[in-house]
């Protein structure tokens, strides 16, 4: 029978301050076989944030990653849960070191760009539709709140899980792990979480929500004019809208939500209303949506046209630190597994290499023993691997003997051939050779469109010889005409390994 077992972190009291960044976690060596496959490191995160008025309302809050608003984060998918670990390692009583991996999102984010198809990369980073482009890209997914729309159930605070799969953060996550064999064991891991923010988002680039008046904004919906002709005052507290919505997904209103109105009567301008939340939405028989809301909107004399403007009211909101309730490791086991009694997987040894403004780059390095691949990362800010380094082409040689014979231009079918062959290597299949990192954020979308690349990967990834010794690698790297290479790059070589 397969259970989850859920285990706190030593550290009680993380935070997204920047000085509490580090998780340990004390696996027991009780005898249990766990499912690394389907098991994950679980950060529950809650928005702190206030809306300066109207106190009683919900805001649709969501957490996001600052790091995505930085010189040359731009375009990444960094909002994949990947992000929040930046190194990682796991030990046995045991058996000792099991991996030690470093700049892990760095090395994920590059390579996820070719592992995972776009409709993964879609689901794992939460990449923003067409119905609801965000102004940034949700963290775990969108909204923190429960925002409920179209039902009796009234939108109300909450929290988000943000789930970090193991097989994101080590090569053997994938694997079965026998405790009774490797005994109690830890993980380590140094967390983003200073990164993370929260950030309130309607269904708007910048954060607003669209008007109402289509008439004026050629936008979502549209209420007709209201002239009252009962021959007394009337005071009106619903709207209903001309236009139709067909589905629930097509709603960008909820209820809780503030909103203000701009009031004419016979064209004649009235005060703001800034206090109001919406209370109901309901879905007429024709499709239509009729608004209740917390207070009275008008009062309109007899004789008078009413016209209304919607728009949302809480763009004013007091920030504060995104509290995280608790972090865990969830780990799946499985009481009817029978692992192998030796456990193969690679492990991804790294090192860094950083150099001045240059147009050309040679450099040696030694490639460990045991070693079928070799990737090598070139990244402004040590998230993703983008084109931000203008490179042209590169040429590699292994103990003095020329890799492919000739110099490999970026992008080039010779330079994808060469991560094909790295995949083959590993028995792994490639979905996606597009070589681009998704454009995620609204405030990059054109015109409500959403385009389908944004800055391309800049990668080089290429097989060894597997051999038990030492191998010399010469690397020769040459910018784009007129550029600069940016000086930043990480080396990976995964090295067999077995327990």
């Amino acid at each position: 029978m397969n259970q989850l077992i859920r285990i706190s972190a030593e550290q009680a009291d993380n935070d997204c301050t920047g000085n509490k960044n580090l998780v340990d976690f004390n696996i027991p060596g009780d005898g249990s076989v766990y499912d690394l496959s389907k098991s994950y490191i679980a950060v529950d995160a809650q928005s702190n944030s206030t809306p300066d008025d109207n106190a009683s309302s919900i805001l649709n809050m969501m957490l996001y990653m600052k790091t995505e608003t930085e010189a040359g984060a731009g375009n990444e998918a960094i909002a994949s849960p990947i992000n929040l670990v930046k190194n990682a390692a796991f030990t046995s009583s045991r058996q000792g070191k099991i991996d030690d991996m470093r700049k892990v999102r760095l090395f994920r984010n590059s390579l996820n760009l070719y592992k995972k198809s776009l409709a993964e990369l879609d689901n794992s980073s939460s990449m923003i539709t067409e119905a609801q482009q965000y102004s940034v890209c949700p963290l775990g997914g969108a909204g923190l709140n429960d925002i409920n729309t179209l039902s009796d159930k009234t939108s109300s605070k909450g929290t988000k899980e943000i789930r970090i799969p193991l097989s994101e953060v080590f090569n053997f996550g994938d694997r079965l792990y026998d405790s009774s064999k490797f005994g109690a064991s830890r993980l380590h891991a140094e967390m983003a979480f200073d990164e993370i923010d929260d950030i309130q988002e309607d269904f708007q680039n910048n954060g607003t929500l669209r008007s109402l008046n289509r008439a004026a904004n050629g936008l979502i919906a549209q209420f007709s004019q209201f002239t009252n002709s009962t021959g007394g005052d009337v005071a009106l507290s619903t709207l209903t809208t001309t236009d139709v919505f067909l589905s629930d997904s097509d709603v960008p209103f909820y209820q809780g939500q503030p909103v203000g109105m701009r009031i004419s009567l016979n064209g004649a301008a009235q005060a703001l209303k800034i206090d109001l939340l919406i209370k109901s939405v309901t879905r007429n028989d024709n499709n239509t949506l009729t608004f209740v809301f917390s207070g009275p909107i008008a009062t309109i004399p007899n004789g008078q046209t009413l016209d209304i403007d919607l728009f949302a009211t809480n763009n004013n909101v007091t920030s504060a630190a995104v509290t995280l309730n608790r972090v865990e490791l969830v780990l799946q086991k499985d009481a009817s597994a029978k692992p192998p009694s030796k456990m193969n997987y690679t492990t991804l040894m790294s090192e860094d290499d950083t150099y001045g403004a240059i147009t050309r780059l040679s450099r040696n390095y030694h490639v460990p023993p045991a070693c079928k691949n070799v990737y090598i990362c070139f990244s402004q800010n040590g998230i993703s691997a983008n084109s931000s380094n203008k490179i042209k082409s590169y040429r590699v040689t292994i103990d003095n003997e020329d890799l492919t014979g000739r110099d490999v231009t970026m992008h080039s079918p010779l330079h994808k051939e060469l991560i094909v062959q790295t995949f083959m290597n590993n028995g792994e299949p490639i979905k996606n050779m597009l070589e681009s990192h998704p454009l995620l954020f609204g405030n990059k979308l054109n015109n409500g469109s959403v385009p389908q690349k944004g800055l391309d990967s800049a990668i080089i990834a290429f097989p060894v010889k597997f051999v038990n010794r030492r191998q010399t690698l010469n690397l020769y790297v040459e910018s784009i005409t007129g550029q600069a290479l940016h000086g930043y790059h990480t080396l990976y070589y995964e090295v067999a390994n077995q327990k």
